[in-house]
Order: structure tokens, then C-alpha cells, then sequence
């Protein structure tokens, strides 16, 4: 191999090390319901005093459920709405949404609604659960809580660092709100299994107003290296290239 050469390849392997760091979030999960099955102006309640009911958006499965999450209040009974993106009032701001508060009956708690997949949760990572929607809508403001439920049991957080609470009156309209954690953040010192879950946190249990949510995202966001092989691999041909346009040129007169 000559100088020329060896100098090309030796520039792509330097390219190899700088860029062998670079690396993106992983998604984990989304769903921005589009695939929910509603009837167009109109939405479908799922819950409606059931202990647990199940819905489907495309390939993601959830559970509605009449517990209480932190163990404490007995069953909800209660229930959720999946709402049309084209329901009166503008309810969802042109996009399929869930409305945490359900329709109202009187005695009855909102439901929550979890993800029927399990994350399994290592110490080593940094994650960020991402919800999109709005604590203000029909002109009142309620919060929500979102986070991690126990994979074993429904009625439980994980613990009760574990999950996010988000005030009614923090902003106007659908904004993301978001939830980054590591294992140790939340005190735990080994890996855990969880599920994504989302309730309102209104405590009147018929008012019809609650937040409303229009997507989730769950990543991964610790670094993975590109794979070494592959760096070098690209950066070894962009420098043979280099050498090959270099030696078209014609010599210098």
C-alpha cells in the first residue's frame, strides 16, 4: 500500500473514532390512537362499571381498570372515552384522544387505563415517558398522573417516586409533558418490570371534565454506540474513494 493510500485510510479510521459515539434514542413505545375504532363525532366508553375492560389501538393493547391504583379507595368502576377526532367542541383538537374522565356517573371514580405490554427496566438506563395532552379543556382545568404501574399487580405504582403528577393549570391546550427517570432516581437499586399507566386526577367523580390525552412516547435514551465494525467498514471506503478520485485527476502541467 502506498503513502497516499495508507494516509486515506488512516483519515476514514480517525473519522471512526470520532463518530463512533454517536448513537439516538430508542422508542420503546408509541401510539397516537389514531387506529382506535370511533365513531366519526363521536366516542365509545370503555370501562362503564366493569372491573377490567380491554381496548386496542393497532397493535397496542390496554387495559381499563376498576381498581385503585394506589390501594387505597377500593374499586372505581368507572370508565374511560375514546373520542373522535372530529367530536363537538373541538374536544381533541382534530386528533383521536382519550378522555380520562370518562362520562361521568355519579359515585364512580375515573377509571385508569394501562398498557398490556411490559417494559423490562434496567439500572443501567435513563428513560423518558413523553404524554401528549391537555389539562384545560371545556374551559376547566383537572390534572393527571402517568408512570409506571406494577407489572404484577394493577392496583399499584411501582413505588411512589415512580410516577408523575401534572397540574390542570400549567398550560392551555395539548403540550407534552414529560417524565425522565433512572432506576435509582426512583430508589430502586435493581432492575424491575413495569407498565405504562394514565389517570385523571380529578376526585369529582361526575363532573365530565377531565384531561385528555393524545399520544404516548416511551424511550430509551442511554447512548448506544453505532457498532464499531460498521464505522470502520464506511470510513475505510471513504477514504479508498477519496484516493481513487484523486488518482483520476490528471498531473499537474
Amino acid at each position: 500500500m502506498n503513502r497516499q493510500l495508507r494516509l486515506a485510510v488512516g483519515v476514514g479510521a480517525l473519522g471512526f473514532v470520532s463518530a463512533g459515539s454517536a448513537s439516538a434514542a430508542t422508542t420503546l413505545f408509541f401510539d397516537d390512537f389514531s387506529s382506535l375504532a370511533v365513531p366519526d363525532g363521536g366516542f365509545t366508553t370503555i370501562g362503564a362499571g366493569q372491573a377490567t375492560s380491554t381496548f386496542t389501538s393497532g397493535s397496542n393493547t390496554y387495559h381499563v381498570y376498576g381498581g385503585d391504583r394506589f390501594g387505597l379507595n377500593g374499586s372505581h368502576l368507572g370508565n374511560i372515552d375514546l373520542v373522535s377526532p372530529s367530536y363537538p367542541e373541538n374536544l381533541c383538537d382534530g386528533r383521536t384522544c382519550i378522555d380520562l374522565d370518562g362520562t361521568g356517573v355519579a359515585g364512580r371514580r375515573e377509571d385508569y387505563f394501562y398498557t398490556q405490554q411490559i417494559f423490562d427496566l434496567n439500572t443501567t438506563d435513563t428513560y423518558r415517558l413523553t404524554v401528549n395532552a391537555d389539562t384545560q379543556n371545556r374551559g376547566q382545568t383537572s390534572s393527571f398522573f402517568f408512570g409506571l404501574l406494577s407489572a404484577a399487580d394493577p392496583n399499584y405504582v411501582v413505588n411512589s417516586s415512580s410516577y408523575a403528577t401534572v397540574p390542570g393549570t400549567t398550560f392551555a391546550g395539548f403540550h407534552d409533558y414529560v417524565f425522565e427517570f433512572t432506576l435509582a432516581n426512583l430508589g430502586l437499586s435493581t432492575g424491575t418490570s413495569a407498565r405504562l399507566f394514565f389517570e385523571n386526577g380529578s376526585d369529582d367523580f361526575s363532573d365530565n371534565v377531565g384531561a385528555v390525552i393524545s399520544s404516548i412516547r416511551f424511550e430509551n435514551l442511554t447512548a448506544v454506540p453505532l457498532p464499531a465494525a460498521a464505522w470502520l467498514l464506511l470510513s475505510g471506503l471513504a477514504g479508498v474513494g477519496a484516493f481513487a478520485r484523486r488518482k483520476r485527476q490528471p498531473a499537474a502541467a
